[in-house]
């Protein structure tokens, strides 16, 4: 296929890996251009090759797959599919089953069952998630974003000023369960939704598992009982030691939503907007009761075709009340929202995030008889705290220096490219490439999930 941008898809291929190095080298700015003309040329000159699929569709994955964040993950993914009898209702599904039994070289290992019913509930939703976390080595940067201090060279053996290895680690056991129902304001109409959310949160915290860390290593590797990061806040009354060991929450979350997309797995027009008040409380400890509100905005807009979008979203949470557990504060960096940032970077009682993507559908073919197609995104992220953690700043600096900064937080930014494979619209797998602009937040960062981050 000829298009404007490349004369044949082996030479397009070879200047997008030629600009890819180009990336590391700080000149994104040139990548972005040529992959975007590129996506757009591509993506008009596509026909519709689509097929209606019903009954059963099966995804999965033998997950290979490397985190910046978490090292290597490697395990097994499946999400189950079932259209409906007749697929009239493709590309959205009837059902949907996903389980996932990973882990990684860094020891973030994840247990989940999710179950999602469009046909379940009268013309409502059902959703449930079953979820465990144990992650070994957990990142932990401390409260308020630049407040708190960041020295990559405290956990570098090379360095003179080095600390310990696990010095912004912690040990996290999250276990989680949840269900949701959504019920339509006016019968089939799905555009105006109530929804009720409950959940049963388990956090168990400590310090890291120095004996684990140390398995196999050699003498020179091995890490001793140094402080870490967590501990030393834990020893000045940052973490208060009621809080430091986790706790149980049960949540209830009410709220609603308007929904104009076309579709949920690939939106090319519409809006999404979503309020939810959700109040905490906790169930083993004398942890305080929390309110918080979530809003959500998502907008897709279609350009020229509607296999080229943009897409953005804007999302703030906040708790009302100041005393937080430190477990359930507010986190962003990482896959979940600003990629090439460090996963937990930012931590606060609210913040807001923002996430802005051109998205396209490159290539769409019909194989086997199942949709498969080819996409791209070129993105910006990013996020600030908009409540900090109330804490003795002056009384910190004073007794432990290296904790704070007398810095001020401000946003969070950072730009990356990404590339989808899709199985039937809703089994999207995707590899997003991200840099953060300041090098307080994080380098260049890979990720390997499933489906558009929104």
């Amino acid at each position: 296929m000829v298009n404007h941008c490349c004369k044949s898809s082996n030479y397009c291929g070879k200047l997008l890996a030629f600009r890819s190095l180009a990336v590391a080298n700080n000149s994104m700015k040139n990548l972005l251009t040529l992959l975007f003309s590129c996506t757009l040329s591509g993506a008009v000159a596509q026909k519709d090759m689509t097929k209606v699929i019903q009954g059963w569709s099966f995804g999965g994955l033998p997950v290979v797959a490397y985190n910046e964040d978490f090292g290597l993950q490697f395990g097994v993914i499946g999400n189950l599919f079932h259209y409906g009898d007749g697929g009239e209702r493709y590309p959205y599904y009837d059902h949907s089953i996903y389980t996932e039994l990973t882990t990684t070289t860094r020891n973030d290992r994840r247990m989940i069952f999710r179950y999602d019913a469009r046909e379940l509930v009268k013309d409502g939703r059902f959703r449930a998630e079953i979820f465990q976390r144990l992650t070994h080595f957990r990142p932990f940067y401390g409260f308020n974003g630049y407040q708190s201090l960041y020295d990559s060279e405290l956990q570098d053996p090379s360095s003179a000023h080095y600390l310990t290895a696990l010095y912004y680690t912690y040990e996290q056991n999250r276990i989680n369960a949840m269900a949701n129902i959504e019920k339509n304001l006016f019968g089939m109409e799905k555009t105006y939704r109530l929804q009720v959310e409950g959940q049963l949160t388990y956090m168990g915290i400590s310090t890291p598992n120095r004996n684990l860390f140390n398995r196999g290593k050699q003498q020179a590797d091995l890490v001793d009982e140094t402080p870490t990061l967590y501990d030393e806040y834990v020893a000045e009354g940052i973490i208060p030691i009621k809080d430091a060991d986790g706790g149980i929450y049960a949540q209830l979350a009410v709220g609603g939503v308007i929904d104009t997309r076309d579709i949920e797995a690939f939106p090319s027009k519409g809006l999404f907007e979503e309020m939810m008040i959700n109040y905490g409380a906790p169930i083993d400890t004398d942890a305080p009761h929390v309110l918080s509100l979530t809003l959500n905005h998502r907008h897709y807009l279609s350009l020229v075709t509607d296999r080229v979008v943009f897409a953005h979203r804007i999302q703030f949470q906040s708790y009302f009340n100041e005393d937080v557990p430190f477990y359930i504060l507010q986190t962003l960096g990482g896959s979940d929202g600003q990629r090439g940032i460090r996963f937990a970077r930012l931590a606060g009682i609210g913040v807001v995030n923002g996430n802005f993507e051109f998205r396209a559908k490159l290539v769409q073919l019909v194989v086997f008889g199942q949709n498969l197609y080819a996409g791209t995104n070129l993105f910006f992220d990013t996020g600030r705290i908009t409540k900090p953690v109330p804490w003795d700043h002056a009384g910190i600096q004073s007794s432990n220096p290296m904790l704070v900064t007398n810095e001020v937080d401000t946003w969070h930014h950072a730009v990356g490219v990404g590339m989808k494979f899709a199985l039937n619209e809703n089994f999207v797998a995707a590899l997003d490439y991200g840099k953060a602009l300041d090098d307080r937040d994080g380098g260049t960062a890979s990720y390997i999930t499933l489906g558009w981050l929104f």
